[in-house]
C-alpha cells in the first residue's frame, strides 16, 4: 500500500517534503496520502513492534529531558506563562480581588 505510485509519488524515494503543501504537493494529495498511510498496519495484521516503538519514543524523550538542561528564556515572566483559552474567551475580565 505504501509503495502504490498512484497514491505516493516516487514511493521508493526518501522525500519528506511530500508531506508539505508546496509546488509539487497539493492539499488534495496530502489528504489522499494520509488516508493510505498506515505505518503500523491495522486489524489482525497490526505490527507486533508498535508498542515497543511507542515505548522507545517515550524512553528517548525521557532521556532527552534528563540529559539536557531545559529552561525557559530569561524574558519569561509569570504573566507570559499564564494559560489563556483563546477559543472561548474573546475578552479579558478585569482583575477582581475577591475572585481567584
Amino acid at each position: 500500500m505504501h509503495r502504490d505510485s498512484s497514491v505516493f509519488a516516487s514511493p521508493d524515494a526518501f522525500i519528506p517534503e511530500r508531506w508539505l503543501v508546496g509546488p509539487s504537493t497539493t492539499q488534495e494529495d496530502l489528504t489522499r496520502m494520509a488516508a493510505y498511510m498506515m505505518p503500523f498496519g491495522t486489524g489482525t495484521r497490526v505490527c507486533g513492534g508498535q508498542n515497543l516503538a511507542l515505548m522507545m519514543l517515550k524512553l528517548a524523550l525521557a532521556a532527552f529531558v534528563r540529559n539536557f538542561e531545559i529552561r525557559a528564556p530569561a524574558e519569561t515572566t509569570d504573566l507570559s506563562m499564564e494559560i489563556k483559552d483563546s477559543f472561548v474567551c474573546l475578552f479579558s475580565l478585569p482583575e477582581l480581588p475577591y475572585i481567584r
